[in-house]
């Protein structure tokens, strides 16, 4: 599911770019700072070309656009039941992947992992 919504985002984002916004619009509409202050209205965007064509690209898609600057947004106000040496990740399962790999026929894979995995 979560891989599906990420793909979707990313068309949506691909579209975007598509249909008139670019790099250079998003230097200029950076400049007003969050995405609340930019103004409706285009004709109060100064040096920004299509502008209009842009606020519709914009706008359209405004409430997606509030929605991935929330899901992208790291929040430190929320209480963890663990320490965060606790979520350190302890690396692989050695003996489980090198079951998985052989399985599946990929024991290089194993190697190369362990490998990459060693201290």
């Amino acid at each position: 599911e979560h891989v599906r919504e990420r793909a979707a985002a990313q068309h949506r984002q691909r579209d975007a770019y598509g249909d008139g916004l670019d790099r250079a619009h998003d230097a200029r509409l950076a400049e007003f700072g969050h995405l609340e202050a930019i103004p409706r209205d285009p004709a109060s965007w100064p040096g920004v070309r299509a502008a209009a064509r842009l606020a519709d690209t914009l706008f359209g898609a405004f409430d997606d656009a509030l929605l991935y600057r929330t899901l992208a947004t790291l929040r430190t106000d929320v209480p963890l039941p663990h320490q965060l040496e606790d979520l350190r990740w302890p690396g692989p399962d050695e003996p489980a992947l090198r079951a998985l790999c052989e399985e599946i026929e990929m024991e290089n894979f194993a190697a190369r992992v362990l490998r990459h995995d060693a201290p």
